[in-house]
């Protein structure tokens, strides 16, 4: 049994072909066809550009341009990026218009797309986009809970310097 782990004698040697393809007969990637599908070109820039603004903190650009691309339904994945970027918007706390209330009615609607979508191409990669979207919204909540905790320790913290300063008046006898 062990003889059939042992590592296998180098092969033979290299094996030169030459090829019967004529250089003129093959095609460049540069010359392959391009997307024709203006809408999705469309679509994929207002989604950098929206993803652009959103990084400079453009809420209100940014927003414009993802329900531009829901508008527009150019694609079924050109939606729910839209979608995550509408919810990434709305849990970012610089954004003055922060809402993770907003941000589950998104994620509601994003499932609802989803489901439309069950038999399409995309659906497998906008069900790892919606998975996203509910780890954004998961990470949102234990935020709060840190910051909370947070608040808590800080609190006793201070509770705990005050009780050493007075045990140190005490002891020491101002």
């Amino acid at each position: 049994m062990l003889n059939a782990c042992a590592i296998l004698p180098p092969g033979p040697a290299a094996v030169s072909v030459e090829s019967s393809i004529d250089a003129s007969s093959t095609v460049s990637i540069a010359d392959a066809p391009r997307v024709t599908n203006t809408a999705i070109a469309t679509a994929m820039n207002q989604l950098a550009m929206a993803n652009q603004w959103h990084r400079e903190g453009d809420y209100a650009r940014a927003l414009n341009a993802y329900e531009g691309i829901l508008v527009d339904k150019a694609s079924v994945l050109s939606e729910t990026y839209a979608l995550l970027g509408l919810i990434a918007l709305g849990l970012d706390r610089d954004n003055p218009a922060y809402s993770r209330a907003t941000a589950n009615d998104t994620l509601h609607v994003l499932h609802q797309r989803i489901e439309n979508a069950a038999m399409t191409d995309a659906a497998n990669e906008a069900r790892m986009l919606s998975l996203t979207a509910s780890l954004l919204i998961t990470a949102d909540m234990n935020k709060d809970q840190v910051m909370l905790k947070n608040g808590q320790l800080l609190d006793e913290l201070a509770q705990r310097d005050e009780a050493i300063k007075r045990l140190r008046e005490l002891t020491l006898g101002n």
